[in-house]
């Protein structure tokens, strides 16, 4: 049985690398962080937090993270944002298109860091949206 599931995940991570080898940014795509804000300041747990919803839908896949350009980590999405779903009405599950979780601010060095989500719709394609924010430690 554990074999079974190995190779079912093995496929699908391939499938899903094939998939994004061919991806194009699409600005259709609306990703939108609204935590961490552009030109904040943060120190330890705080939110990541916005909403992503695709023409195409985006029950496929997660969203990307990234911080200063390196892969950080797949956050999912799919928490309920009414005013998301009234703005889109036309974009498949858009009152399901928010994304939030703790975040460690701690963990970064003290500094100005670029944090980014990228959304991938069900097409494969994607966007992507970037805040710019501060770090802080207190000792």
């Amino acid at each position: 049985m554990h074999i079974k599931c190995f190779r079912t995940a093995a496929m699908s991570l391939i499938l899903l690398l094939t998939n994004l080898a061919w991806a194009e940014q699409n600005k259709g795509i609306k990703v939108i962080i609204e935590e961490p804000a552009i030109g904040e300041s943060y120190s330890g747990i705080a939110n990541l937090r916005g909403w992503a919803v695709a023409p195409a839908g985006m029950t496929q896949y997660y969203l990307g993270v990234y911080i200063d350009g390196e892969f950080a980590f797949n956050m999912p999405h799919g928490g309920a944002r009414g005013d998301v779903g009234s703005a889109y009405p036309n974009y498949p599950s858009s009152d399901q298109s928010g994304f939030s979780m703790a975040f460690n601010y701690k963990n970064l060095t003290p500094g100005e860091h670029t944090i980014e989500v990228v959304g991938y719709d069900n097409n494969g394609d994607y966007n992507v949206a970037s805040a710019t924010f501060n770090s802080e430690r207190f000792f």
